[in-house]
């Protein structure tokens, strides 16, 4: 089993903390089933408010429920890419409605390398959102019955540490049966050591953003860096084990840092 011995020596001004860890990289998958939660706005062809909120993540006020699994009329079919297992679902009471149905995941960390990817069906027609932002075209240009709308992000800052949720509306505009089909990939490479700690001023303990923090092995053949962020955090990802320097600049205060495997 692999540890990690931290040592650190700090200079001048400048305290860095650490707390390394291994970077495991993340596989994950939603499909629409029985555990996907589901809130109703109402059957029938959506009015004008109902339409224009489907069209945001405004989910402000609703319940969620388990979804009914099955089509209830509807002829929305499962993405051909879909995992096995991925079924039409509905939302209670299954009678047309429409509404938003919500899948979530948990992230102990964000990587810069992290990737959502997916394909949707609902009937008649929806938008896909993660933590509040589309991630498809508004509604009537968007998600459609049969249309296998493929949809992602690589962009980090749409992901959180914690739990993630993502949202797809349904609007009845057929005013007929309603349902939706869909899957959801989240994945990262990322590989090896992490390190990440935060640089704080020594004398009155305040983080210290935009702080240029450095990593480099023995050798100078492999190396990472990151600029702090507002709370003082850097995160150093992608290392191989082995012994790595980690220095800070303004020049004049540097931190050094070891990390040895067992």
């Amino acid at each position: 089993m692999k540890k990690l011995i931290i040592i650190c020596l700090v200079t001048a001004m400048f305290i860095v903390g650490n707390n390394p860890s291994f970077a495991d990289p993340v596989a994950i998958t939603l499909k629409s089933d029985a555990s996907t939660l589901a809130a109703a706005l109402g059957p029938g062809a959506p009015p004008p408010d109902v339409l224009a909120r489907l069209d945001t993540p405004d989910i402000s006020g609703l319940v969620f429920q388990p979804v009914l699994v099955g089509s209830y009329g509807t002829y929305t079919p499962v993405p051909p890419s879909a995992p096995p297992d991925t079924a039409v679902v509905n939302i209670p009471p299954g009678d047309g409605e429409n509404g938003y149905f919500m899948m979530t995941f948990q992230l102990t960390d964000v990587f810069d390398n992290i990737q959502l990817t997916g394909v949707a069906n609902v009937d008649d027609f929806g938008r896909v959102f993660l933590n509040g932002h589309p991630l498809t075209a508004p509604i009537g240009s968007g998600v459609s019955e049969s249309g296998n709308v493929a949809f992602g992000t690589s962009d980090p800052s749409l992901f959180q540490t914690g739990e993630n949720t993502v949202l797809i509306s349904v609007a009845n505009t057929g005013s007929g049966p309603s349902g939706g089909a869909f899957f959801v990939n989240i994945t990262s490479g990322e590989e090896g050591f992490k390190i990440s700690g935060r640089v704080t001023d020594k004398a009155t303990g305040l983080p210290l953003p935009n702080i240029h923090v450095n990593c480099w092995n023995n050798d100078l053949q492999v190396g990472a860096d990151d600029y702090t962020d507002a709370n003082g955090i850097y995160k150093l990802t992608n290392l191989p084990p082995g012994v790595v320097d980690v220095s800070v600049e303004p020049d004049s205060y540097y931190a050094y840092m070891g990390i040895s495997e067992l």
